[in-house]
């Protein structure tokens, strides 16, 4: 587990190799898959999927290092912001590119899936998740 301050907000995060499969977006390609565990200072938790790299499955990745953690966390808040940013399910399918029409499972699975991240990093750090996300970039 590792620990975390960021922005004057202390997070831990755990993240668990899970298995190796094709990502839910359909690339044909498989991922090591992680489920990371986000828990703040007061033991709310949050919990999602993080897909590494086709490259990490070539590796035979089964452990993420702090970089990697940061970049599932960074991964996890941009959900949030694209979500935050959309004004709805047409809005978030036109900055995404998807096509409703054509696209409509996945659009909506994408859509309620930032959703979910979203009302995850607002219950973990309040409205000021974007200040972790753009300590986290700044790091970078």
């Amino acid at each position: 587990m590792e620990k975390y301050n960021l922005n004057n907000k202390e997070f831990s995060v755990r993240a668990a190799f899970i298995e190796n499969k094709f990502n839910a977006f359909g690339d044909n390609m498989m991922h090591p898959r992680f489920v990371v565990t986000i828990t703040n200072d007061c033991g709310t938790r949050a919990r999602f999927n993080y897909y590494a790299s086709y490259n990490d499955y070539k590796k035979g990745k089964k452990e993420l290092d702090r970089s990697d953690i940061l970049n599932a966390v960074e991964c996890f808040l941009l959900d949030a912001l694209s979500y935050e940013n959309s004004q709805d399910i047409l809005d978030f399918c036109a900055e995404f590119g998807y096509d409703i029409y054509e696209d409509r499972k996945r659009a909506r699975k994408a859509f309620e899936g930032c959703k979910k991240h979203y009302e995850a990093a607002v219950r973990l750090f309040g409205n000021e998740y974007t200040n972790i996300l753009n300590a986290i970039q700044e790091a970078e």
